[in-house]
C-alpha cells in the first residue's frame, strides 16, 4: 500500500503487485489515529445503525486479540450516480484500539474491483495492526 500523507487523514491506496501493472490502482481510502474507543461499543452501533439505501449487505466481526483487538465492518454497496449505471463496491472499515498507546487506528478501505483480495477484511486489519499512532494523531 501506498501512502500519501495530509493533515489528520492519511490516503491510502492498494497497487497491483504485477510489475506491468504497477500503476493500476485496486483500492483506494484513507488511515487516521484518534482517541481509544470501546471496541464492543463501536460494534453495537454498528449493527443497529441504520443502512443507505446503497449498501446492499453488511457484516461486523469483533477480534477480541488481547494485544489489539478490532472491530471490522464490510460492505456490499452500489453507486448509483457511477457512469454506466450502478456498480458494486466492497468497503471495509476497521478500528483496531493500541492499548499500549489509548488510541485507536481507524482505516477504511474501498474497491470496485471485487476481485482485488482474496480477504479484503483481513488485508485491513493486518495494515490497521501494523500503523503506529504517533503524536497528536499523526501515524507511522
Amino acid at each position: 500500500m501506498e501512502e500519501i500523507r495530509g493533515p489528520g487523514r492519511h490516503i491510502v491506496a492498494a497497487l497491483h503487485t504485477d510489475p506491468a501493472l504497477a500503476s493500476r490502482v485496486l483500492a483506494a481510502g484513507w488511515v487516521a489515529a484518534g482517541p481509544a474507543r470501546d471496541i464492543d461499543e463501536i460494534a453495537d452501533l454498528l449493527r443497529q445503525a441504520e443502512l443507505p439505501p446503497s449498501v446492499l449487505s453488511r457484516s461486523i466481526e469483533v477480534d477480541q486479540s488481547r494485544r489489539a483487538p478490532a472491530v471490522v465492518c464490510l460492505d456490499l454497496m452500489t453507486d448509483p450516480m457511477a457512469p454506466g449505471g450502478n456498480v458494486l463496491h466492497e468497503r471495509c472499515a476497521v478500528v483496531v484500539l493500541h492499548r499500549s498507546l489509548d488510541m485507536c487506528v481507524r482505516l477504511e478501505l474501498s474497491t470496485s474491483d471485487l476481485t482485488a483480495f482474496d480477504d479484503i477484511a483481513g488485508a485491513c486489519l493486518e495494515v490497521a495492526r501494523r500503523v503506529r499512532p504517533a503524536a497528536e494523531g499523526d501515524v507511522a
